[in-house]
């Protein structure tokens, strides 16, 4: 949603009015947001991590980026897919993590008003798919028409809490795949995940992810940990730069640590599913749908997940994001992170009942109960 400087500027005079003086929260957060002192009010950087009330979500904001998780629940969607809109979408909010920077999306690496094609569907960052091969069966109905709202079949449990500067997201997920009638082969998809926010990091866990169903069998069930539109930078991967055409297969019985051309840093723990990393061209259609038998868009992208398989049953995964990094950076902290979190981080338990973990700079110990 679009939301003007002018309409913002309209919030902050009707507060005056309903106040008999200047909002001034209102009015700090336009100049927060639009970097500017028009309005003389105490400064508030709007910074941190937010929980957001009745609502599956929760944010991190810092510097120039922001972080947002989020999950269906039975209550929640998270995605609306209409008649010729957004048909391959249903998978916009399955426990992901997107990194989002100052600026167009085009500087966040995603696709344009112009340019609805060349993304690929399947990987929402953060999120955990089952990677369709066929367009058609990834639209609702396998048709440019009918409405779908992708709900949780029975799981009611999604959301965010506030610890200061830190918090924490959690959500459990079983896949819906009917909206009055079936809109999509079953597939089954279910997962527990947490996301822990400190400092300039998102560590990321995940277990008991599993799909099932008379579906495809070259269709894995992955989770993704990023996809960016590159117009410039540079993928990294464990510190070498790699040019396009570049894809891979990375065995993850060591640590693995990547950088976004974007900027955005990737460490993987050894113990995951195998990384598979791919850069270069992809064309696939437009939100629509129209060009689904031959797309007609091409772009170059990067992109990487975690390959849990076909029709897995009790996978997990673990990960750490950290945005606005670079190489050097990077190289350092996945040292200070080996064998198992080293000096950042332990985790204690990641099964069906809990996710624990301490975060050790700050002495902080979270939990998610499922």
């Amino acid at each position: 949603v679009q939301f003007t400087k002018t309409n913002f500027e309209y919030l902050v005079a009707i507060g005056a009015d309903c106040l008999g003086t200047q909002d001034d929260e209102a009015a700090a957060a336009y100049n927060y947001f639009f970097k500017t002192a028009k309005y003389n009010a105490p400064a508030h950087p709007y910074e941190g991590f937010f929980q957001f009330n009745y609502s599956p979500m929760g944010i991190f904001r810092k510097g120039n980026w922001v972080a947002t998780m989020r999950s269906p629940t039975t209550e929640f969607f998270g995605a609306e897919i209409y008649d010729n809109w957004n048909r391959f979408g249903r998978y916009q909010a399955n426990g992901s993590l997107e990194i989002m920077y100052g600026g167009t999306l085009a500087s966040s690496g995603y696709p344009t008003s112009t340019t609805t094609g060349g993304w690929d569907w399947n990987v929402i960052p953060g999120a955990t798919t089952v990677h369709y091969t066929s367009w058609q069966e990834m639209m609702p109905y396998k048709s440019l028409l009918g409405m779908f709202d992708q709900r949780a079949l029975t799981k009611n449990f999604a959301g965010a809490l506030t610890f200061g500067d830190c918090g924490v997201f959690a959500a459990d997920f079983d896949q819906k795949d009917t909206w009055g009638a079936s809109a999509f082969t079953a597939t089954n998809l279910v997962y527990k995940k947490s996301m822990y926010a400190f400092d300039n990091m998102i560590i990321s866990l995940g277990s008991n992810i599993g799909s099932s169903g008379s579906y495809a069998a070259d269709m894995i069930t992955a989770t993704n940990l990023f996809q960016s539109i590159v117009s410039s930078g540079t993928l990294t991967v464990n510190g070498t730069s790699q040019v396009s055409p570049y894809t891979a297969t990375v065995s993850t019985t060591a640590d693995n640590w990547l950088v976004t051309p974007l900027g955005t840093g990737y460490f993987v723990p050894a113990g995951n599913n195998s990384l598979e990393i791919k850069y270069g061209n992809q064309t696939t259609p437009a939100q629509n749908g129209a060009d689904y038998a031959a797309p007609t868009t091409t772009v170059k992208a990067a992109k990487a997940y975690l390959n849990h398989g076909v029709k897995p049953s009790s996978k997990s995964y673990s990960f750490v994001v950290v945005p606005a990094t670079n190489s050097t950076a990077m190289q350092t902290l996945a040292t200070q992170m080996a064998n198992g979190g080293g000096s950042i981080y332990q985790i204690h338990a990641q099964n069906s009942s809990v996710h624990a973990l301490t975060y050790k700079p700050l002495n902080i110990t979270a939990y998610s109960f499922f």
